[in-house]
């Protein structure tokens, strides 16, 4: 007598990036509430409520902040460049982010490729650092070697009438060059995770 044999029904994978960042940035978020109000309350016995915390953490994602980067407050240098390099209207996700990271908020966001995300942050990143005038002054962590070189060069050009210094730490380049750049003391460091991490130990 022959035993059926019993085949498991697996559910089928959803293949969506999309989903999965979705679904990463709503628990970064409520793992970053919960920390900020467990400091708050502390002692206290009585839970928050499930309608504060959607309150707290609810953005409009429909309504652009600006349409021209002319009605930010940004500093003469970076307006400069932004005309140089042709930049007219902000793209979605620049019209979105760069109001907010101005305003020294925390930001997850998501957008296709080619749609300005470098600039997105990279602005605010220049604006606040010709405030503060300080080096190592930003750290971007980029996934691969190739993106890490674009994001050095998008710096690079929004920065170049700002005396900006900036390296780029990825592997397949002398270390022994890195630690000189290093030394310099930029203001942005555009990094692969590996290599950083080398940098660090050392």
């Amino acid at each position: 007598m022959v035993k059926a044999a019993h085949k498991q029904v697996k559910k089928p994978k959803i293949h969506s990036s999309t989903l999965e960042t979705l679904t990463l940035a709503e628990k970064i978020k409520r793992n970053a509430l919960k920390a900020k109000l467990a400091g708050k309350t502390s002692g206290v016995s009585e839970a928050p409520s499930i309608t504060e915390e959607t309150s707290e953490i609810e953005v409009s994602l429909d309504k652009k902040s600006f349409t021209t980067f002319l009605e930010l407050t940004l500093i003469p240098e970076l307006l400069e460049t932004i005309q140089a390099l042709k930049y007219t209207k902000p793209t979605p996700i620049q019209a979105e982010a760069i109001p907010h990271a101005l305003a020294g908020k925390d930001i997850i966001g998501l957008a296709v490729t080619g749609s300005g995300k470098t600039a997105a942050f990279a602005i605010p990143v220049l604006q606040s650092l010709w405030n503060d005038q300080t080096p190592f002054y930003c750290l971007v962590i980029s996934p691969t070697r190739e993106l890490a070189y674009q994001i050095k060069e998008t710096f690079d050009a929004l920065g170049s009438v700002m005396g900006l210094r900036t390296c780029c730490i990825v592997g397949g380049m002398s270390p022994m060059d890195q630690a000189l750049d290093l030394l310099r003391k930029p203001h942005i460091i555009v990094a692969t995770p590996g290599r950083i991490i080398d940098h660090l130990a050392k």
